[in-house]
């Protein structure tokens, strides 16, 4: 399993800080840093109403415009 669905596999298992993980792997892969408030953003929408891949690229697509890649 890969992609955002990992993500999403990890929130619900609880694991967050593999989450944590794998999201700032993933902030590496393209270049950016993300904060540990942002880290922290994604996981919460993954555990809330169990956001879909979809609207988590959704939300890293904005990340990425708004720091500029």
């Amino acid at each position: 399993m890969y992609g955002w669905n990992k993500f999403i596999l990890l929130v619900s298992w609880g694991d967050y800080d593999g989450a944590g993980e794998w999201i700032q792997g993933l902030a590496k892969d393209y270049g950016v840093q993300l904060t540990r408030e942002e880290e922290d953003g994604f996981i919460e929408l993954a555990t809330g109403d169990g956001a879909t891949a979809h609207e988590l690229n959704y939300g890293w697509n904005v990340i990425l415009t708004q720091k500029g890649r």
